[in-house]
């Protein structure tokens, strides 16, 4: 019951002459002679494993499933189910408290001097793909802990293929620990705000994922924990301005003394069915991904917002305009991506005569008076470079009580998703 991982080891189950089955998602209807005309009258909506696993139950209570054949045996979570030569059907029982115990999956090792004391909350495909990966990378500065997940047995495996000693799904009980100096938060978009709250409530410095929270009443909730946690630092994984292409046109534009002209254009592609990124319960996917668009310009831009308007275009795209206190003006269009585009972000800056064009944050070209002067290819789109600018605010905290102006850009995404669904709802 509950997510299989493909990575499990079927050799033992076939020594053991087990059968393994594995039910996909597709709905207990899905293999019916009628089944596939019936999902697609009902809008072609293939049903989620919940669903699948909630039919199951109900056959089951119905007596359309019958059990006669198996040998019934519960036993305690943990232990090994007893030999049998007939069909089994095993029941295990567990408390919570099972589940919150913490694994000691590896010895502790020593950490170079002054590294930071790390714990991931959230081992998830994106914290397996990149956070992992570089706080590994970046021994010198931070020493992993602790792995934090939702299920014991995810928590576990990433702690064995990343080196962690510690694995357990009991945050309290990793927030308590005086060894915790930094907590890096992966998780589903819905559980950011709590988990900030409650770590900044805890003492601990905070990395947590965009979008920082979902609504304007988490984020001032946490701009409050934030102010009574004086001297822990809270970053928001806006990693687009730590990308070296970001910092190269920041620095080309360093004592600017006009205003700019900005076009971002973030294209989105189709989510695989049922990914939860795409649930509103998250945020959406302005919300959710667009937000790093509006960050970068307010970043590159560094003055406040004093107009902005919004619309949706005829083939689905949002497109925002903003109008800064400087007079700079940012046009931003989020939505499908189209066949004609190689690339998925495009990021045009112009300042007096000159211009610089960002394709994917690796390929930028330099213009004045509209000849190319230069072309560079970048690498990364900052995510450890972030990292790497999280572990240099706590070392030195710098002062006030947004420095880095991730309250503000949160926000602004927010207010900005707020006046799409509007527009959205007037043009019907």
């Amino acid at each position: 019951v509950g997510e299989f991982p493909l990575a499990w080891p079927r050799e033992s189950a076939y020594a053991r002459e087990v059968d393994l089955r594995v039910s996909a998602g597709y709905g207990a209807d899905r293999y019916a002679a009628d089944g596939l005309a019936a999902s697609r009258a009902a809008g072609g909506r293939l049903r989620t494993v919940e669903e699948n696993l909630q039919t199951f139950l109900r056959w089951l209570d119905e007596g359309k499933i019958s059990t006669k054949n198996l040998d019934p045996e519960v036993i305690p979570f943990g232990s090994e189910p007893r030999a049998s030569s007939s069909a089994v059907l095993t029941f295990y029982e567990y408390s919570g408290g099972e589940a919150a115990r913490p694994f000691v999956v590896l010895p502790e090792t020593a950490g170079a001097p002054g590294a930071l004391g790390a714990a991931l909350v959230g081992p998830g495909r994106f914290a397996r793909e990149v956070h992992l990966p570089n706080l590994n990378a970046l021994r010198a500065r931070y020493r992993l802990r602790w792995i934090v997940g939702h299920s014991p047995l995810a928590a576990r495996e990433a702690a064995e293929r990343f080196g962690c000693p510690r694995a357990t799904c009991d945050l309290d009980r990793v927030l308590k620990d005086p060894e915790v100096d930094a907590l890096v938060v992966a998780t589903p978009h819905a559980g950011h705000a709590e988990i900030v709250e409650k770590a900044l409530g805890a003492r601990k410095n905070v990395f947590v994922e965009k979008p920082l929270a979902l609504s304007l009443a988490e984020v001032a909730r946490i701009e409050g924990a934030a102010r009574a946690a004086a001297g822990r630092v809270l970053f928001v994984g806006f990693n687009r301005r730590f990308a070296p292409a970001s910092l190269r046109i920041a620095s080309d534009l360093a004592g600017r003394s006009g205003p700019l002209n900005l076009r971002y254009v973030f294209r989105q592609e189709p989510l695989p069915l049922g990914e939860w990124a795409g649930l509103s319960k998250h945020g959406g996917r302005f919300v959710g991904e667009a937000c790093h668009a509006v960050d970068w310009i307010c970043w590159l831009v560094g003055a406040p917002v004093v107009e902005r308007s919004r619309a949706w275009d005829e083939e689905g795209a949002a497109v925002l305009q903003l109008r800064f206190a400087d007079g700079s003006r940012a046009l931003l269009a989020a939505g499908p991506r189209r066949e004609a585009e190689a690339w998925k972000e495009r990021v045009e800056v112009a300042c007096g005569d000159a211009s610089w064009i960002l394709s994917d944050f690796t390929d930028l070209e330099v213009r004045r008076r509209d000849v190319v002067r230069a072309k560079k290819r970048f690498f990364g789109k900052g995510h450890r470079e972030a990292l790497e600018a999280f572990a240099a605010a706590i070392a030195a905290p710098p002062p006030g009580e947004d420095p880095f102006g991730f309250f503000a850009s949160s926000r602004l995404v927010l207010e900005l998703d707020a006046m799409l669904h509007d527009a959205k709802a007037q043009t019907g």
